[in-house]
């Protein structure tokens, strides 16, 4: 289960099971320093194109996402998105997943919502054709992605979604970090 994590030293383990537990506690603060020190710790012993390396990226992510750090995020995806499809390919599950978060990103920073569906409609037909319609990623995809999977804006409702869709959606975008901007951020240069 633990996979690679094995090959970690022994204090390395519960540290990154509490970096799980703070973001899950949304104590972002107090984990962000821990997932980079997890994404630093897997670069030292597994390398930059590793897929744990490459997971612990997008858990960074992620986080940099959730604390608002839009910018940030943004370029730690792409760079982690680039080194993904050329190491893994772009219908490997974990690449899949980046890209639905990157979606997520370009939505949330509501700069080109066209875009954001783009990505995600791609994303989910390349898990279907990858993975199939029933593996646990497409359908977490799929569940968790109806504005992307929404027709264009028609008619009453928008996005061609239900009203309970649209009330969900309204409710994420009132939602939606600010964008914070920083001149650099070392662990995303570094990939």
């Amino acid at each position: 289960m633990l996979g690679a994590f094995a090959q970690l030293p022994g204090e390395v383990v519960p540290k990154l099971c509490t970096t799980l537990a703070l973001l899950h506690q949304t104590d972002l603060a107090r984990a962000e320093p821990l997932y980079r020190d997890a994404l630093q710790t897997k670069r030292a012993m597994l390398g930059n194109r590793h897929q744990d390396t490459l997971a612990a990226a997008n858990n960074l992510a992620c986080l940099l996402y959730a604390k608002g750090n839009l910018l940030a995020a943004e370029r730690l995806y792409t760079s982690v998105l680039r080194i993904s499809a050329e190491t893994l390919g772009d219908e490997h599950q974990h690449c899949l997943i980046l890209r639905f978060n990157y979606a997520m990103l370009v939505h949330a920073k509501g700069e080109d919502s066209a875009e954001a569906r783009r990505l995600g409609r791609e994303t989910v037909s390349g898990a279907r054709h990858a993975l199939g319609a029933g593996h646990p990623t497409t359908r977490a995809l799929v569940r968790h992605s109806p504005w992307m999977l929404a027709q264009e804006p028609t008619g009453d409702h928008q996005d061609g979604c239900s009203g309970r869709t649209q009330r969900s959606i309204r409710q994420r975008e009132s939602q939606q970090p600010t964008v914070e901007t920083k001149e650099s951020d070392p662990s995303v240069d570094e990939l």
